[in-house]
């Protein structure tokens, strides 16, 4: 089973032919690097970008699984899982990782009713799993310092659902914030 992944977007605009604000100033729509930009091999830098992953649950043991790829560069800045609707199968557990450690950011949460999640409440990696002493299952990686991981050369994090015995109710959402930043150099004088 396959999530679907919404493309990257410029963080906190809804929809990209809304007006809305960098800074304080508004931006016109048709400025911002489209969807088909990133299909030409286009990267944004300097501004927090998105990636969602949905995972919609149907009847039946299975894992789903959804990845994210970042570029050369990228910078993770946080993971927000959410559940708009809590899964009724007998488990449903979320890990995500990437290819160094498949549960680095999150270890077998349990997106049932049973578990730690609120239903329609968006938890933040960096500030509400790594830092809550297991609340939300945090992985190897809540006890970095910090919660922003480097991808010098790129990389995919990805998201997998296990679940066990029926249930068709679940929607779960996983939102990737990450950056890829301008870099200056520092000059000797």
């Amino acid at each position: 089973m396959t999530a679907s992944i919404r493309h990257a977007r410029v963080l906190g605009v809804p929809d990209q032919t809304d007006p809305y604000l960098v800074n304080g100033v508004s931006v016109d729509p048709a400025t911002v690097v489209q969807p088909s930009d990133w299909d030409a091999g286009h990267v944004i830098t300097g501004v927090p970008l998105t990636a969602r992953i949905d995972f919609v649950q149907t009847s039946g043991n299975g894992v789903y699984t959804g990845s994210v790829t970042l570029p050369a560069g990228a910078v993770l800045l946080d993971i927000v899982p959410m559940d708009t609707a809590a899964w009724d199968s007998t488990t449903a557990l979320l890990n995500m990782g990437d290819g160094v450690n498949a549960t680095g950011f999150i270890a077998s949460l349990n997106l049932t009713a049973l578990g730690p999640m609120t239903t329609g409440v968006g938890y933040s990696y960096a500030g509400d799993i790594a830092t809550n002493g297991g609340f939300l299952s945090p992985g190897a990686y809540a006890n970095a310092p910090g919660s922003r991981i480097d991808y010098p050369a790129g990389g995919t994090i990805t998201a997998t659902i296990t679940q066990t015995g029926a249930g068709t109710a679940g929607r779960t959402s996983v939102v990737v914030v990450y950056t890829v930043p301008t870099v200056t150099l520092a000059v000797k004088v």
